[in-house]
């Protein structure tokens, strides 16, 4: 397989997972936040208070405040899988895009997992292990996002020692 067709995968995958998460917050995000601070549906639900309408408001802006960073690192993905296009993956800049992701998804998810918490314990959050489990492979996904930077990075050292040589 060659690099271009690989790029092409790999932005193939970013494109739907990208899909995935817009939907997540113009779809799920909203019932969600509604369902969880109404307490269900049908047509014997009381009035909405005050304070669901508080409740549902602070879910749908924590969940699609805490989206945009995982937006982010399909925007560095993107530039890491142009790179691979050009047969520059283990290049100094494509350690850095990959180090930037792994970082900036880590903090995210330790937002997340936090928010989600505070949901739980208050007793808003009716899919929490939907959530965690969510978080669990997003923290896989940011250690191997570290770990591809960790060994991208040594690969550029090693290709311009050799370079220096030759």
């Amino acid at each position: 397989m060659s690099d271009k067709s690989l790029s092409i995968m790999i932005k193939a995958g970013i494109i739907c997972v990208a899909l995935c998460g817009l939907g997540m917050c113009v779809f799920w995000y909203p019932f969600y936040s509604s369902l969880c601070a109404l307490g269900g549906v049908g047509p014997d639900l009381d009035p909405v208070t005050p304070a669901q309408s508080v409740t549902a408001y602070v879910m749908l802006t924590f969940y699609i405040v805490t989206s945009v960073p995982c937006f982010a690192v399909l925007g560095f993905s993107w530039k890491v899988a142009s790179l691979i296009a050009k047969n520059e993956l283990f290049t100094e800049k494509a350690s850095v895009l990959l180090e930037r992701s792994a970082v900036l998804l880590f903090a995210d998810l330790a937002v997340f997992l936090i928010g989600n918490a505070v949901f739980c314990f208050t007793g808003t959050n009716v899919f929490a292990v939907f959530y965690f489990a969510v978080a669990a492979f997003g923290f896989i996904f940011a250690a191997l996002l570290a770990a591809a930077s960790r060994f991208t990075g040594k690969a550029a050292e090693l290709r311009e020692e050799n370079e220096a040589i030759i």
